[in-house]
C-alpha cells in the first residue's frame, strides 16, 4: 500500500565542511512533490536536535528513484569526507504514521549503492504493509509545518515563509 512517510536527516561528524542547503537543493531538485523543510531554530535558542532536515514523500514515487537520490547525496557531500574521516555519515531516518522508524548510516553501515538500496527498497516495502493511519500522519505532518523551528524549502533553496 502507497503511503506517505516522513524523512529525516544529518550529517554526522562531518563539521562544517558539509551546508544542510546545498543537500536540499540536490534533493528538491532530483525528487518530484516532496516537501522539505529545514531546522531553523530561533536566535538565541538552544536546541539539542539530531536532525537537521525533514521531508514529506509518498512511496507512490519510485522508492528506487528515492534511495539513489539520498546515495547519490552520500556520494556528492559525505564520501569525500569519510575517505578523510572514517566517522562521516548521512544518517537517514524515516517514519510512518504509527511511528514505526527504520535508520540508515549511509558510509557506516552501508559502503556500497547496491546494499543500500537493496535494504533501503526492503524496509520501505515493509512498512508499506503495516496498517495505515492517515489521521496519526496529519497530525504529524502538521505538527512540523506549525513548528517556527522548521521552516520549508522549496527548490534552489528559496525559503517559504511561514504564515503565522
Amino acid at each position: 500500500m502507497k503511503r506517505d512517510l516522513i524523512l529525516s536527516g544529518s550529517f554526522t561528524n562531518c563539521g562544517r565542511q558539509v551546508v544542510t542547503d546545498e543537500l536540499l537543493d540536490f534533493i528538491s531538485s532530483r525528487l518530484q512533490d516532496i516537501e522539505l523543510y529545514k531546522l531553523q531554530p530561533k536566535p538565541g535558542s538552544l536546541t539539542g536536535a539530531a536532525i537537521d532536515w525533514q521531508a514529506f514523500v509518498n512511496t507512490s514515487a519510485s522508492i528506487i528513484t528515492i534511495g539513489q537520490v539520498l546515495w547519490f547525496a552520500y556520494e556528492k557531500f559525505i564520501k569525500p569526507i569519510h575517505e578523510k574521516n572514517f566517522e562521516a555519515d548521512l544518517y537517514i531516518h524515516i517514519r510512518t504514521e504509527e511511528c514505526k522508524s527504520i535508520q540508515f548510516m549511509i558510509g557506516r553501515n552501508f559502503k556500497d549503492k547496491k546494499s543500500f538500496l537493496e535494504a533501503f527498497e526492503k524496509s520501505i516495502r515493509k512498512l508499506e504493509r503495516e496498517p495505515l493511519n492517515i489521521k496519526k500522519m496529519f497530525i504529524a505532518k502538521e505538527e512540523i509545518r506549525r513548528s517556527d523551528v522548521w521552516i520549508r524549502i522549496k527548490n534552489k533553496s528559496n525559503v517559504i515563509k511561514k504564515i503565522n
